[in-house]
């Protein structure tokens, strides 16, 4: 959205490096005006950056079929953590690998509803707790709290030190159900802090995942039916969680991507 602003910098014969940062315009939340707004700023990057950045490979493809601009991927990084202070959980009433859990803002393409919905197909006494909320009036939210499920607890956004880690770490599933972004950050966290990672089947989850968690269809009944199975058969659970935090060891360390950048920078700098 920054993306028209660049204009100025140009007139001053500045390079410009954007990250375009996913599919912006495919949030429902926006009416008309934002949607064409997006889409607008997506074909000013494409045609006034000296170097656009894309977050995931089907971003990089999007604007190559899209716009014919090339783009340089470079995705996030996570870092890898393990639970230091489980006392915490006690702060929600909670107890370690009893309750799955989703961090992300309440949005209908994050879909938390599925999850929500899933639940009453479920035969089992594990919570699900969820953190995150809007910075705008939401009747999504509105709808979502009115289901009445002692199991779902919606905790708002949660900000204090170390709580977010400490429920990530201990949860029995983290389940994700973005869709419009590209390479999720709140993905790559929750497989850093060892989670098994249950995740709506689209390219950019697919792209993040591979093989280190278990997708689903945005049906209620398709989620149930595999978190069902996991319940039933838990020590599998831990070959997923092994497999993600080799994923992001090979794949998504702070390292990595600030090579990345670093070489970019300096291939930016290098042009005449």
């Amino acid at each position: 959205a920054n993306a028209p602003l660049c204009l100025l910098l140009k007139l001053f014969k500045k390079k410009i490096i954007i990250n375009v940062n996913g599919l912006e315009w495919r949030r429902k939340k926006w009416g008309l005006v934002g949607k064409n707004y997006y889409l607008f700023s997506e074909w000013i990057s494409s045609k006034i950056a000296d170097e656009i950045v894309s977050d995931a490979l089907g971003i990089k493809n999007y604007y190559l079929e899209k716009y014919k601009t090339d783009s340089t991927f470079i995705a996030y990084g996570a870092r890898i953590e393990k639970s230091t202070n489980a006392s915490i959980l006690l702060e929600y009433d909670l107890e370690p690998d009893k309750y799955f859990f989703i961090a992300s803002r309440l949005e209908p393409e994050n879909n938390a509803d599925i999850a929500v919905k899933a639940m009453q197909f479920l035969d089992t006494d594990i919570k699900l707790v969820v953190a995150g909320g809007a910075n705008y009036e939401s009747s999504y939210i509105k709808d979502l709290i009115k289901i009445n499920d002692k199991r779902i607890i919606f905790l708002g956004p949660v900000y204090a030190e170390g709580h977010i880690k400490e429920l990530h770490c201990n949860c029995f599933a983290y389940l994700h159900g973005n869709e419009v972004g590209g390479t999720n950050p709140a993905l790559l966290k929750a497989m850093g802090y060892g989670n098994m990672v249950f995740a709506t089947n689209n390219i950019f989850n697919n792209e993040v995942l591979g093989d280190c968690g278990i997708f689903y269809d945005k049906d209620p009944k398709d989620l149930s039916t595999k978190l069902s199975k996991i319940l039933a058969n838990p020590h599998k659970r831990n070959e997923f969680q092994k497999k993600a935090i080799q994923r992001i060891k090979s794949n998504y360390t702070w390292g990595k991507i600030s090579e990345q950048y670093l070489h970019l920078f300096m291939k930016c700098i290098k042009k005449p």
